[in-house]
């Protein structure tokens, strides 16, 4: 018999029959009859009845680099100092409570409180962008030391009181290193990031599995970001077998891991003999709350989530093919290599005229919201436009970013290795025409594809949304899925939207850093665009994106995101 191409196999996979049985049609937005039971509403704050609270420091420090510095220092291209509360700086904020709570403010924290001027209908936004504001992520912190009062161990981070709860004591993370075969001394600290899909099939039903993964690439920019504005490297671990790590961290009903993030001080002289140590290992009792009166099963999301999963064979077959390829000189997935290009800024700051620019990256992630309308006639500058997408897709150090293998037949250099395009459709853009462009993402350029206007078709494939066409651009995110299933099997799905979910943070960032809005479009017909850009086989729309200048609705008003001070930021 015949082998398969992989095409052939892809379609046949079980993420691309997933994908293909919850795309959008016009036909299927048309017949769309769905009500939301809101009886049933998810509840969006998880936390651990019976659980140790332990209380994180209000001690918060403000960073005097701005976003653009700040990812500079992300990708390795500068070590920029940090600022300390008391006016000095230093390499980085030594490890402890009063780190684990600026990382956390600083990313997965509430950010504000919107309420419907006249009722009731209160609802909170966080530092990382979610679909539909649902927020399916949850964060656990996991210390290898014990430092001040906190034993080494697991804790919940209960997002709606910024506090911890502890949930299993002793040293996990040498355990965990060993068991991935992970090469590196254990970290301090890692934070692990779980999905909750139910808070997202609640409303978005069969095609909610897509969001949970786009959400989930949001928060680990967030964290990576808040790690780099403290002075600390990250690493993204998504390889690994799924229901040891399950056990790992107690995890139960429809919560399942999705990452690891290994934070690292710049400075690690210091680490090693300076906390107490402890290997035992015990669960401590606590019980997780509620989710909701009425939890639906939706089988399409079951089976995909299967099929994307790692049992410990597959997780060693997976590696060991991955790590086959660096017989050829390639360096290990996994492992951090000093930048050697200059950070790529190709127009003097000084010159745009946007006071933002000069703002702590810390207010810049406070912030950052997501816009539901725009004005549709502010316009942007070609040099804005390119600089907000070169700073967004530069990549991050995760083990599915920098893994070598073979592709076609061609040894690729692991740091080609992106499983995420971008097409631009430019609507008001001075020195660019209206168009369709392709941004190229190793040259860090625009290339002209269709030069025509673009807000019709840039609106009527993002399910008839004006705020695609009435922003100054817009983009959509192309996944090769062709690339990733060869790589990473079913996982790739997931590591796809991770990657539009990363870029989507960024964007959201650096286009609020001069001055600009933005928001992240989960909603779009996508044949209509697959076909539009004619894509090549198994290459397929996962995200698009919009920006520009928001238009504020008055009917909401905006309340402080913690009742405890913190830096007088816009709430």
């Amino acid at each position: 018999m015949e082998a398969l191409s992989v095409p052939e196999k892809l379609k046949r996979s079980q993420f691309y029959r997933y994908h293909d049985a919850t795309k959008h049609t016009v036909e299927r937005l048309r017949s769309h009859n769905h009500r939301l039971d809101w009886a049933s509403q998810p509840n969006p704050f998880l936390h651990y009845e019976g659980a140790r609270l332990i209380d994180l420091p209000h001690d918060f420090v403000v960073s005097e680099s701005n976003f653009f510095e700040t990812v500079a220092r992300l990708a390795g291209y500068s070590s920029n100092e940090t600022a300390q509360s008391d006016g000095s700086t230093k390499a980085s904020l030594d490890f402890g409570l009063k780190f684990i709570s600026n990382l956390l403010f600083y990313s997965m924290a509430v950010s504000a409180w919107k309420q419907v001027v006249g009722t009731n209908h209160r609802w909170a936004l966080r530092g990382n962008a979610s679909s539909g504001n649902l927020h399916p992520t949850d964060t656990y912190i996991i210390t290898g030391r014990t430092v001040e009062n906190l034993p080494a161990g697991l804790y919940h981070y209960r997002v709606d009181e910024h506090k911890l709860e502890e949930r299993i004591s002793g040293d996990l993370n040498t355990s965990i290193l060993e068991t991935l075969g992970m090469d590196c001394a254990p970290p301090l600290v890692m934070v692990a990031l779980t999905s909750i899909f139910f808070r997202e099939s609640w409303k978005y039903r069969d095609r909610g599995f897509r969001y949970c993964q786009h959400d989930l690439g949001h928060a680990l920019a967030a964290i990576m970001l808040s790690a780099a504005a403290l002075g600390w490297k990250a690493e993204v671990v998504t390889l690994f077998p799924d229901d040891w790590l399950k056990e790992v961290l107690q995890l139960s009903g429809d919560e399942v891991p999705q990452a690891l993030i290994l934070l690292s001080e710049v400075d690690e002289a210091r680490r090693s003999d300076e906390f107490e140590t402890s290997s035992e290992r015990r669960i401590l009792p606590s019980t997780p709350s509620s989710l909701s009166s009425k939890i639906i099963d939706y089988p399409s999301i079951a089976a995909v989530y299967q099929a994307t999963k790692y049992s410990e064979s597959d997780y060693r077959e997976v590696k060991n093919e991955l790590w086959l390829s660096n017989s050829h000189g390639h360096r290990p997935p996994g492992k951090i290599v000093a930048a050697t290009d200059p950070y790529p800024i190709d127009f003097d700051l000084t010159a745009i005229g946007a006071e933002c620019l000069y703002e702590s990256v810390h207010k810049t992630i406070r912030k950052r919201r997501s816009a539901v309308d725009m004005d549709g006639k502010t316009g942007m500058e070609k040099a804005h436009v390119e600089y907000i997408l070169r700073t967004a897709t530069l990549g991050f150090n995760a083990d599915f970013q920098s893994a070598d293998s073979v592709v076609s037949g061609v040894w690729k250099s692991s740091s080609e290795l992106h499983l995420v395009d971008l097409y631009i459709y430019v609507h008001r853009v001075s020195g660019l025409p209206r168009g369709l462009y392709f941004f190229d993402r190793a040259e860090s350029s625009l290339v002209p594809l269709l030069l025509q206007d673009q807000r019709e078709i840039a609106m009527s494939t993002s399910c008839f949304q004006e705020i695609a066409s009435d922003g100054a651009f817009s983009v959509s995110m192309i996944a090769d899925f062709v690339r990733g299933y060869q790589l990473f099997r079913d996982r790739a799905y997931k590591l796809v939207h991770y990657e539009a979910g990363y870029i989507g943070q960024m964007l959201y960032l650096a286009a609020c850093t001069l001055g600009y809005d933005a928001t992240g479009i989960g909603c779009f017909i996508d044949d209509a665009i697959n076909n539009y850009l004619a894509l090549n086989e198994g290459h397929e729309v996962i995200y698009n994106f919009t920006f520009g200048k928001a238009v504020h609705d008055p009917r909401l008003t905006t309340f402080k995101s913690y009742d405890f001070e913190y830096p007088d930021f816009v709430d």
